[in-house]
């Protein structure tokens, strides 16, 4: 971050090497994605999560570090308990 522009939200997004985010996850506010983490399809990262590790596709993920709780079965056509 730059101390120099007007404000910190002004610098832009920093991005790691090596972080894949799968198309339709749903990333929430103040997220932190370790270098090297994937992210799957449709996967949903609760706000305030720390991602450590990749987290399955069609997946819900909370907490620091951040830990799936639910997936969905696509046979069942609906979401699964995963505590």
């Amino acid at each position: 971050m730059s101390p120099v522009a007007n404000s910190y939200l002004d610098n832009p997004l920093d991005i790691s090497d090596g972080v894949i985010i799968g198309s339709g996850a749903w990333i929430g506010n103040n997220v932190i994605i370790l270098g090297g983490v994937s992210i799957g399809e449709k996967a949903v990262i609760g706000a305030g999560s720390v991602v450590t590790k990749s987290i399955p596709a069609y997946s819900i993920a909370v907490g620091n570090p951040a830990r799936v709780i639910k997936q969905y079965d696509h046979k069942r056509g609906e979401w699964v308990s995963c505590v």
